[in-house]
């Protein structure tokens, strides 16, 4: 919590992540590889979508890499729009 300067929670990612968008106070999207949403409580991969790369960028320190995602996400309607060789993939997140 940015306000309080105070850590919410804690968890073991049960698998690699670069950028992290939260969907909501227990989802979050990760970029590492491929799109995925991550379960913020267990860690766990709730789903993917292999067929988008998004790179291997898990630090800020990027200067060394081949390719960076180029995406946009847009809170209110839970889209994530991530730029590809073949145009603009967009995914949203349904519960």
């Amino acid at each position: 919590d940015l306000d309080t300067l105070r850590l919410e929670k804690k968890v073991t990612l049960k698998s690699e992540t670069g950028d992290l968008i939260p969907i909501d106070e227990d989802k979050a999207w990760s970029l590492f590889e491929y799109p995925k949403i991550i379960d913020l409580n267990t860690g766990l991969t709730l789903c993917d979508c292999k067929q988008i790369q998004t790179g291997k960028q898990n630090s800020s320190i990027i200067h060394y890499l081949d390719f960076v995602p180029v995406y946009a996400y847009h809170p209110a309607n839970r889209r994530l729009a991530v730029k590809t060789d073949q145009g603009i993939s967009v995914l949203t997140y349904y519960e």
